[in-house]
């Protein structure tokens, strides 16, 4: 009924609009009817009657839902924990949409796709992508250029994977590094493996070749051994370590006595062994 509503009045743009919630129940396997508001939600996401642009922006995919949110106010995300905390942060969001159905397997990406294609993100400073939420590098190599203003960026591991690939991609020679703004990466509940750590370090000299190093690196909510810290600091200036050490006997930090320095990027690797 809600999505019957939105799709009613979306020819409308209202003049005096500050906030806007959607919230739609998908009855397709491919999520293309909730997908339909999307153009004439983004219409309504920014305003004459908007004081400040959008700055900050929140993306939360799973197999069964999909949820963005986004404020007028930077790092108005960072302090998203968990359900609750979005609940509550989400009252003051400019725009609030939030899918829910039973799709076919890789259909979330898609709809999270099409909302940043469609969405005027050419100011964003934050971004936070949590929980399940998956894009290719491909996707973020096509949004890089209309997050030029992003400066801070926290990710749950199921995103670090490919936002590491992209950050790693060669820029066109005529154009600056993708993302050139971009100071701190913030990793969330991520467990740092030895073969993790070696390509997060690969990423980030990278990042330093290309003329665009990172300066904070926060991993006070990862798992990670302290010899991995300690190898990641070479590179980025401050980088905050957990508070209490992994725990004791884990296998995956079995190699830190020796470093990473022997691992190689065409070694072979399990599924876990990516982020």
């Amino acid at each position: 009924m809600l999505l019957d509503c939105v799709l009613a009045f979306a020819h409308l743009v209202f003049p005096a609009l500050t906030s806007l919630h959607v919230h739609a129940e998908s009855y397709w396997e491919d999520g293309e009817d909730v997908q339909l508001p999307i153009p004439h939600v983004a219409r309504n996401a920014h305003g004459s009657q908007d004081s400040m642009p959008l700055q900050s922006i929140l993306l939360d995919g799973e197999q069964t839902c999909v949820e963005m949110v986004t404020w007028t106010a930077p790092d108005a995300e960072l302090g998203v924990r968990n359900r609750i905390t979005l609940h509550h942060a989400a009252d003051s969001a400019r725009v609030h949409f939030f899918a829910i159905g039973h799709w076919n397997y890789g259909t979330d990406p898609v709809i999270i796709d099409s909302l940043l294609t469609r969405l005027p993100v050419h100011s964003i400073s934050t971004l936070t992508a949590q929980k399940d939420t998956q894009l290719s590098k491909e996707v973020w190599l096509c949004h890089a250029p209309r997050l030029a203003m992003l400066k801070r960026v926290r990710l749950a591991c199921s995103a670090v994977g490919s936002f590491r690939r992209m950050l790693a991609e060669d820029a066109p020679l005529d154009r600056p590094p993708r993302l050139p703004l971009l100071t701190t990466l913030i990793l969330f509940k991520v467990l740092l493996t030895v073969r993790r750590t070696y390509r997060l370090r690969h990423t980030l000299i990278k990042r330093m070749k290309q003329g665009a190093p990172l300066e904070n690196l926060d991993l006070r909510t990862c798992n990670a051994a302290e010899r991995a810290i300690q190898f990641l600091a070479e590179i980025v200036g401050n980088v905050q370590g957990p508070a209490r050490p992994p725990k004791v006997g884990n296998p995956v930090f079995f190699d830190w006595e020796g470093g990473v320095g022997s691992l190689r990027e065409e070694d072979g690797s399990t599924d876990d062994d990516e982020f």
